[in-house]
């Protein structure tokens, strides 16, 4: 469920082969290729597919050697997007669990005391909002994550009274030498 809501759910591996395989049309098969073909499809298997995706279109459009790519070209185009996405994956983990020790929920929150049921499902939409309100796959740089709603995140956590969850491309937060 939580992997759903923050996009980190792994794409289908035939749909995966696919677009792979019509990606790595564009350049010539190495000698040996039906061994190392594999290798491609791991790089790229956990990978949700709108990650999927922007690693594809971004090796496209910028690979411009005659060798084929490796697999490593593929996932480096994305991984600092979803190091990001399992960060706030984490976030929202460490919320459900501090709510639920009251009263030990369902996973549906339904088990809250009266009143904290509402408040953890605003203070979890809230995060998911800012989640799917971040910038895209190949935004990684953190200039690029200004538009992300930091006080949003941080206001659904403050309002679950967790204990504070840094965040080293939040600009307010960013310490010398620190993500940058």
């Amino acid at each position: 469920m939580l992997e759903a809501q923050v996009g980190l759910q792994p794409m289908d591996r035939r749909e995966l082969a696919v677009k792979l395989d019509k990606t790595l049309t564009l350049w010539a098969a190495p000698e040996g290729f039906e061994v190392t073909a594999e290798f491609y499809l791991e790089a790229l298997e956990d990978l949700p597919a709108d990650l999927v995706e922007a690693a594809l279109k971004q090796v496209r459009m910028t690979y411009r050697y005659p060798s084929m790519p490796k697999p490593a070209d593929f996932r480096s185009a994305v991984v600092a997007e979803l190091g990001r996405r399992q960060r706030q994956a984490r976030k929202l983990e460490i919320a459900i669990t501090r709510a639920r020790r009251e009263g030990e929920p369902d996973r549906n929150c339904g088990d809250l005391p009266s009143g904290r049921r509402e408040e953890v499902e605003a203070a979890i939409g809230g995060l998911v909002a800012a989640l799917k309100a971040a910038p895209e796959a190949g935004e990684a740089k953190p200039e690029a994550r200004a538009n992300v709603d930091h006080a949003a995140i941080k206001g659904a956590l403050a309002g679950m009274d967790l204990p504070s969850l840094p965040d080293a491309f939040d600009p307010a937060e960013r310490k010398e030498g620190v993500g940058a």
